[in-house]
Parts: structure tokens; C-alpha cells; sequence
């Protein structure tokens, strides 16, 4: 009969309503810190990853409308026939000249990392970046693509968020 009385009482209640909303106000509070490290870590690759690719674009800034502007003169060069050494009767044969550099490279550079792999605060995978000429078209155009994986640390459950991340320059030609 004691018993019964006492888990009726609802003295001390709110000790245990104010617990409960602590609980879960840190929880949300928790979850968006992490919303926003995850949004942090993803902002500064993408400004690093933009970054790596400006500069690979501006490494072949000789490239640009080479194939509009001096035809095959920039860009490459001729190898064997009389000039290139070889055989008089060899026609020479046209070799582009590829300077594109190493976005890869100059990304874990600029992140200060030997392995984008790797690491705890994150993971950088499938970097893609493709540089189109403007001989087909009056754009110079050098676009990359990567997956960011951070580790997510709510409550114990281990999680990941992958963020997507495209960049492009574009080089256009002037009238």
C-alpha cells in the first residue's frame, strides 16, 4: 500500500522532466555542432580543392585557344622527319605537349597532408578532373569532382557523411 502511494506522489517530477530536457537538448545541441564541423571541414576542401585547380589551370594558361588562336604553334611539337632529326623521307609527326600538372598533388599540398586517404578528421576520395581545350569550342574549361568522407561522432554510433564537391573554371574567349 506504501508503495502505491509513493509512485503516485509527484513530488521531485520535475527534477526528472528537467533531466530529460537536458538530455535531449544536448543531444540536439550535439548534433548540430556536428552539422556544422562536417559543413566546416567540407568548406575549406572545396576552397583547397578550388584552389588546386585554379593553379593547374593557370599552369597551362599557354594552352589556352591554342587551337583557334595559333593553330598547332602552342601546345606541342613535331618529331622526327628532317628537322626533328630523323629521316629525310619520315614525315614529322605532331606531339602535344601536356602540362597539366597534378591536382592531386598540389590539393594535399595546400591541405598540408601526405595521403588525402587517410586521416582522422577526414578522407578525400575519388578526386576527377578533366581539362577541355578550346580547339572544339571559345572555352578553356577545367572541371574536378571529389568526395569528402568525415567521421560523424554522435553518442557513441559511428557514422560517416559524404559530401560531394564539384569545381569549374571557365575561360572564355574574348571578341
Amino acid at each position: 500500500m506504501e508503495i502505491k502511494k509513493k509512485l503516485k506522489e509527484k513530488d521531485g517530477s520535475t527534477v526528472i522532466d528537467v533531466a530529460i530536457l537536458f538530455f535531449v537538448g544536448m543531444l540536439l545541441f550535439s548534433a548540430a555542432f556536428e552539422y556544422i564541423r562536417v559543413q566546416i571541414i567540407a568548406y575549406n576542401i572545396k576552397e583547397s580543392f578550388e584552389n588546386a585547380v585554379r593553379t593547374v589551370a593557370i599552369e597551362n594558361y599557354n594552352e589556352i585557344y591554342a587551337g583557334l588562336r595559333e593553330g598547332k604553334e602552342i601546345g606541342g611539337q613535331y618529331e622526327g622527319g628532317a628537322e626533328g632529326g630523323g629521316d629525310s623521307t619520315e614525315e614529322p609527326e605532331w606531339v602535344a605537349i601536356n602540362d597539366y600538372g597534378n591536382v592531386s598533388d598540389e590539393l594535399a599540398e595546400l591541405l598540408g597532408r601526405e595521403d588525402l586517404e587517410t586521416g582522422a578528421e577526414c578522407y578525400i576520395r575519388d578526386i576527377e578532373t578533366k581539362v577541355q581545350d578550346a580547339t572544339d569550342s571559345s572555352e578553356y574549361k577545367v572541371t574536378g569532382n571529389l568526395v569528402v568522407i568525415v567521421p560523424i561522432h554522435l553518442i557513441g554510433i559511428p557514422a560517416q557523411a559524404k559530401v560531394p564537391i564539384q569545381v569549374e573554371y571557365v575561360y572564355k574567349k574574348m571578341y
